[in-house]
Formats: structure tokens, sequence, C-alpha cells
């Protein structure tokens, strides 16, 4: 930092040699990468931010699928600049002004075919903060994008959004917080679409108890990841231009209790969606993205619990969530993780478990993972000030487990990592 100038910059190149199965035989992931952060403070309400971010990343993969053996080498480059000002003349105004364009290229070399893409997000948003007196805030503002889109199967897409939101937060009291909102976006693909919000949060101070509720009818338009042509070392998935957006009705309850050292939080959501986007498999060794008909069900409940056990320096925390309807994709029944670490002077220790049920990942009825328990400890020593040592085993029992299952032919399943050690230090100054 130099007077009104502060900047920072990170550089670094990773690889990795993941494991490796009969379908599967190869599988090294190359990354290098640069960010860059830049920020002036030109004036005592005006400060402006400039970053960039790149990646060059390089996956090489030898695979076994319907079609026999393919080996295949995969390289992506991102690049992201982006610039913002902000701007607060007196403590009832806030203003942010922000800007910035990603770019993605990609190239895929799968032995027999060559795919590529390229595309270009231009986006500017300007963000306004407005206290309108004690208890009521406002925050509103206006976005748009221009994004282009090409491939090398002649596929050529150019979108354009134009969106105003807005959001009021209103304190009557100082239990009570209220929230309401809305958003409208017109796209030049999938046309106009409105989005609404409606909140409650109440604290009873004196029972350490605080309930909140909300609902809200949104939209999901079909990003290029959907809608379009992809290949992969076990299945392609074809292009589908005639997908719509999905409409989803919301809501969402629970209640969060401190009692002493321990709080426990329990919340229950819902939600139903219109024309969801899903997968389907038209063939061997091909999926594609399309509109489920009707209305599709989502619900589940998720609770958490975290404190101290016997002394402050003894520390728990556990997660559980269960998924009741799940028409649109078949995730894990329960996920479950329970942690306990304990903290000394200069050091701390921990270990976990998490537990994951079976899964298809795509539609219901598919093939399914088996359900799985995971082990991990951990620890960390602080030297000084500014160096400490870290080190983490996942997986500690190594036990053998899909990812995904074998959706598309026996020996397709994306197998998990094995034991995995990590260490490092971590130096400051």
């Amino acid at each position: 930092q130099l007077e009104d100038f502060s900047y920072g910059i990170e550089v670094g190149s990773q690889f990795s040699g993941n494991d490796t199965y009969e379908a599967l035989s190869l599988h090294d992931y190359d990354q290098a990468f640069i960010n860059l952060a830049l920020e002036w403070q030109l004036d005592r309400d005006l400060r402006l931010k400039v970053s960039y971010r790149g990646t060059d990343n390089l996956l090489k993969t030898r695979a076994s699928n319907v079609f026999g053996v393919s080996n295949s080498e995969i390289e992506t480059e991102t690049a992201l600049l982006s610039a913002n000002l902000s701007y607060q003349p007196n403590s009832g105004w806030k203003s942010l002004l922000t800007t910035g364009v990603y770019y993605e290229n990609y190239r895929g070399d799968f032995g027999t075919s060559l795919y590529g893409t390229d595309q270009e997000r231009w986006t500017i948003n300007w963000s306004n903060e407005f206290v309108l007196g004690e208890g009521m805030t406002v925050v509103g503002g206006l976005e748009s994008s221009i994004s282009s889109f090409e491939n090398s199967s002649d596929r050529s897409v150019d979108e354009d959004i134009v969106g105003a939101y807005a959001n009021l937060y209103y304190r009557p009291i100082e239990a009570l917080l209220l929230e309401a909102g809305g958003r409208y976006d017109d796209n030049n693909e999938f046309g106009g679409d409105f989005a609404w919000n409606l909140g409650a949060a109440y604290t009873l101070t004196n029972a350490g108890t605080r309930l909140h509720a909300r609902a809200s009818e949104a939209y999901r338009n079909p990003s290029r990841l959907d809608s379009e042509f992809f290949p992969s070392f076990f299945s392609n998935q074809l292009a589908n231009p005639d997908l719509q957006s999905e409409q989803i009705l919301g809501w969402e309850s629970g209640v969060s209790h401190q009692l002493g050292d321990h709080e426990i939080s329990v919340t229950y959501y819902q939600q139903e969606l219109e024309d969801a986007i899903v997968t389907s498999f038209p063939a061997a060794g091909t999926s594609q993205r399309v509109n489920q008909d009707g209305i599709s069900s989502v619900s589940g409940l998720e609770i958490s619990a975290s404190g101290k056990l016997l002394v402050d320096s003894l520390s728990y925390r556990m997660a559980f969530t269960s998924q009741f309807d799940e028409e649109v994709i078949d995730l894990p029944d329960q996920l479950i993780s329970f942690d306990l670490n304990y903290r000394k002077d200069s050091w701390i220790v921990g270990g976990g478990i998490s537990y994951t049920d079976q899964a298809a990942y795509l539609a219901p009825g598919s093939q399914q993972t088996d359900s799985r328990t995971l082990s991990r400890i951990y620890g960390r020593y602080q030297v000084d000030d500014s160096l400490s040592l870290h080190i983490r085993i996942e997986n500690l029992f190594d036990q053998d487990y899909h990812l995904f299952p074998d959706t598309f032919g026996e020996g397709t399943g994306i197998e998990g990592p094995g034991r995995a050690v990590y260490g490092g230090l971590t130096f400051s100054w």
C-alpha cells in the first residue's frame, strides 16, 4: 500500500494427477493463473477498484466408454477484467458502478474429433443504497449485459439483457425486520420476466430465539451449458436450442435458538418448478437437457448446531440435510457432517465425519451411487505472528466410493479420491 493506492498480485501454477481406474486410466489437470487487484482512493467519498483474473487450464484424459477407448486434451482459457467505482457523499446514499468483461476460449481434442467454443460477456451494473429514515433502507439499480457465444459446429448466439431491481428493508421495531423486493429482466432470446420476494425475521431477544420466513417467485433462463452441444469422455450432450425458462415458486421458514454456548437452527424449504430443466437420455452414450412437463417439486429440511463441550477450548459443529421431494435432480436423501476440534494456545487439532446417502445426480430413477461415510483429521500450529503450519488428511481410511454412478454403462462411474494428505505453511507480512 502506497498512501492512497494499494495493490495485490497472485501468480501460481498447480498440477494434479488424479486417481485413475479401469474406465478412466488417465486424468491429469494443469492450471496456471494470475490475479491482480488495484485500488485508488480518488477522493474522500470516491474509490476506484480494478481487478483482473486469468487462467489457462489443461485436462488430459483416457477413458473407456460405449464407443471404445478415447483420449482427450481439453484446454480452457479464461479472463475476467472488472472495475467498480464507489461513491458515498453522506450516510444516506451509497452508489456503486461496476463494469466488466469475461472471455472464455474452450478447445477440445477428442482424438477423432475437435470441438471448440468462444464466449464473451460485457456487463454493467449501477447499484444504489438509500437510507430513507430510521429503520428503512432501499437498495435498487439497473443492469445490462451483452454476450456472444459460438462453437465449431457453426452455432452462433448473441444475447442482450436489460434489467432493473429494487429491495426494501424495514425495521418497524428493533426485533422485527421486513423485506420486499422485485426484479424485471428483458432478454432478447427469452422475453421479459419478473421476480419478487417477501421476507420477515423476528427476534425474541430474552429467549435467544429468531424466527424467519421467506417466499419468492423467480425464473432461470437456460445457460449455454444447458442448451448447447458438449462432448465428454463418457457421453455427449446434444444441443437443444428450444429450451424454455424455468419458473420457480418457493418458500422457506425456520427458527434458530441460542441456549448457553450452543446454537441450533432448523429450516424447511419448498419449491415448485414449472418447465423444470432436467437431463434425458435419448440414446446410449448421449444426454440432452429438456423441459419437464408440468410442475416439479423440491423440498427438504436443514438442521445445524454448533457450540462448546465441557470447556471453552473444545468446540463442535454439525449439519444435517434431508431431501423430501426431488423431482428435478436426484440428490442424496440425507447429508450429515460432524466436526470436533480442540484449541490450545497456538495450535488446533480436530476431526470429523461426513455421511452422504446414495443418489443418481441426474434423472430420478437412474442408477445410483452407494452411500458412504468418510473421515478426516486436521491441525494447525501458529509458529509466530507471521507464520503458521497446517496439515489435513481427507478420507482417512482410504474408502472406495463413486462420486457419479455407472449411468452411461458399466465402468463409467466416476470414482472418488482415496486418502489425501495436504500440508503447507502460510506466511503473512
